[in-house]
């Protein structure tokens, strides 16, 4: 999944004129934080089923979780295109929130690609 993000970095700042190994480190760096994220809401939902709860089954976890993780990622983006492209403004939102919609799309369509392989080699 991080080499398939890799590009977006890419083309939103190809004015900067960064080797494109630059942005392979900086997808890896995102990708790292992002199994992080997942690592402990997947925590935080298996505690939910230690405590009683509904945890993996319940809907509204599993949306406030997706919504949680998405803006934690934004968030992330932000700070991070400061630091690492030195982005400022209005400007760096809005390329923070391309970037998010990128890797939600990516995860999105990873996911769906898991779907379809265990699918058709599983029968």
């Amino acid at each position: 999944m991080a080499l398939s993000f890799t590009p977006l970095p890419w083309l939103l700042f190809a004015r900067r004129r960064q080797p494109i190994a630059a942005h392979a480190v900086f997808s890896l760096h995102l990708y790292t934080f992002l199994l992080v994220l997942l690592s402990a809401a997947t925590a935080i939902l298996a505690a939910d089923v230690w405590l009683g709860g509904a945890g993996f089954d319940s809907r509204l976890w599993d949306n406030a979780m997706a919504i949680a993780l998405l803006l934690a990622c934004a968030v992330y983006l932000d700070l991070a295109l400061v630091k690492v492209y030195g982005a400022r403004g209005w400007l760096c939102a809005v390329q923070g929130l391309l970037l998010a919609i990128g890797v939600a799309g990516i995860v999105l369509g990873y996911r769906f690609a898991l779907f379809v392989v265990a699918l058709y080699t599983t029968a």
